[in-house]
């Protein structure tokens, strides 16, 4: 006889095929690898810049008065002591309902990308854009874009969370909303280049769902080893 599953199991298993989790993964992985390529490469990441800029300036054009405020305002939402709050509050909701193996992979998930982000800002140093001047502070260097890892890990958790729930597309559009929102918020306001906020993105992917797909990967290799 079978044990039930978990609720965590049923999460990441509901209309979420393992082997389509694992594809998104690699693709993930790939994609920031590459990025990260081009960037530690000085004539490869001089040229990437040389395409990205016009890209910038078209964006700049469409600049007012709203789409300013709120670009600041997201700017100060998105930001690492805000983020770190509400990751903080969701999974300690996790750890009083004891749903324990979730809550320490959105901890786990959050911290690894955040880490990870900061030594490779470190370790490939580009410089930011600075085509025009900033209207927000910045910190660190540009690639890869801390807002862009922070709202697509959030965005993560939030779909897992309520992965079961039967608004759970609703919560899909409105993370994926929300980190593409930031993406080009950062850009809009000249603080990242593209590739920053794709290395953002495909970072947190890479450890958010790395370790849900981990964490499932153990589950059914437990439960196939006691059938």
């Amino acid at each position: 006889m079978q044990r039930p599953s978990t609720r965590l199991e049923h999460d990441l298993s509901l209309n979420h095929p393992l082997r389509s989790g694992w594809a998104c993964w690699f693709a993930a992985i790939v994609v920031f690898l590459g990025l990260a390529s081009v960037a530690l490469s000085p004539n490869w990441i001089q040229s990437l810049t040389q395409i990205e800029k016009p890209l910038l300036l078209a964006i700049h054009q469409h600049e007012n008065s709203l789409f300013n405020a709120i670009a600041i305002g997201l700017s100060v939402v998105g930001g690492l002591p805000v983020m770190a709050c509400m990751v903080f509050l969701v999974a300690s909701r996790e750890f009083i309902l004891h749903e324990t193996a979730r809550g320490w992979i959105i901890v786990g998930g959050f911290t690894g990308a955040t880490l990870t982000g900061w030594a490779m800002k470190w370790a490939v140093a580009r410089p930011r854009p600075a085509i025009w001047s900033s209207k927000v502070a910045q910190f660190g260097d540009s690639f890869p874009s801390g807002h862009s890892i922070y709202a697509m890990a959030f965005a993560l958790i939030l779909i897992m969370i309520n992965w079961r729930s039967p608004f759970r597309y609703v919560w899909i559009l409105l993370g994926l909303g929300w980190a593409m929102l930031m993406a080009f918020s950062r850009m809009y306001l000249g603080v990242h280049y593209p590739s920053d906020v794709v290395g953002g993105i495909s970072l947190a992917v890479i450890w958010m769902l790395g370790l849900s797909l981990w964490h499932q990967h153990g589950v059914v290799w437990c439960n196939s080893s006691r059938s």
